[in-house]
């Protein structure tokens, strides 16, 4: 009982369209930080959708997005703290919010894909 071809295009764009919309985001922040000298002080906290219709590949390569950005920033006490959860119809704690870059990729890598239930 796999999931349709639709159901798999419509996840692909849902993908997408978040990863576009996290993009989007980020690029404003750092030119206002670019444009502004101004220190940039953030609590970022990334959700990551764990619900079986996304399936592993695309979780994985939402890990894979929120690697590369958590990478393109300045993570510690003075400047970015990083946290993540993943969601389907229950939570999972991947990392609590923290000032270290490297404790908190450990964490992302780690995580492992739980596939459940698509409703919120």
């Amino acid at each position: 009982s796999g999931i349709s071809e639709h159901q798999s295009a419509e996840v692909a764009c849902t993908i997408y369209a978040s990863c576009f919309g996290i993009f989007l985001i980020c690029a404003h922040l750092l030119w206002y930080v670019a444009h502004t000298n101004s220190a940039l002080k953030l609590d970022m906290i990334f959700a990551l959708d764990s619900s079986k219709s996304v399936g592993r590949s695309n979780f994985n390569i939402l890990k894979f997005l929120v690697d590369k950005l958590v990478k393109g920033f300045t993570v510690n006490r003075n400047a970015v703290n990083v946290g993540a959860i993943a969601f389907d119809s229950k939570d999972y704690h991947i990392s609590p919010l923290t000032p270290s870059k490297a404790e908190f990729l450990r964490a992302l890598i780690n995580f492992q894909y739980t596939p459940g239930q698509t409703n919120i």
